[in-house]
């Protein structure tokens, strides 16, 4: 019995991997080049409104190759940062997009976001977005009904 205790233990201790200082492990993850996402819509795109008791507030997004820059400025709130394109479903109209940047605890690193559009025209489009609280979130949210008034509901911007 002692004689196949002892194999057995000889066996695993050779079976198991040294670990020592020395060692260097390398985890390489496969990369490849993100998908580009065509968009529908390019140009810098503005909507004002008014906070009441607080004043004047413009919010601009800009739709560039590989990325939307958004930018909300006034009295009451300011900040700015990059959404970049993840998806965009044209049955639906929806992009879906990645945070990056911002200031401060407006930092959206990370954050999806999901915006759909209606009534493109040469010099208008009526956009919804929503801050998503995850990706998922992002590509299961129903296309809004044209009355939704959540986040700030569907408004019409102006190209500039």
């Amino acid at each position: 019995m002692k004689t196949i205790y002892l194999s057995l233990t000889a066996t695993l201790l050779l079976l198991t991997p040294s670990c020592s200082s020395d060692d260097n492990i390398t985890i390489v993850e496969e990369t490849k080049e993100p998908t580009k996402v065509t968009l529908p819509l390019s140009g810098k795109y503005q909507w004002g409104f008014e906070i009441p008791g607080m004043g004047e507030q413009v919010s601009i997004h800009d739709f560039k190759d590989g990325k939307i820059e958004y930018i909300m400025s006034g009295s009451a709130y300011s900040n700015s940062y990059d959404m970049i394109p993840e998806s965009y479903n044209a049955t639906e109209k929806r992009i879906v997009a990645v945070g990056k940047g911002g200031e401060g605890t407006y930092n959206k690193d990370g954050v999806y976001f999901v915006m759909f559009f209606k009534d493109l025209t040469d010099n208008t489009v009526s956009l919804y977005k929503k801050e998503c609280t995850s990706k998922e979130e992002a590509y299961s949210f129903a296309v809004p009904a044209d009355n939704n008034t959540e986040n700030h509901g569907w408004n019409i911007y102006k190209k500039e």
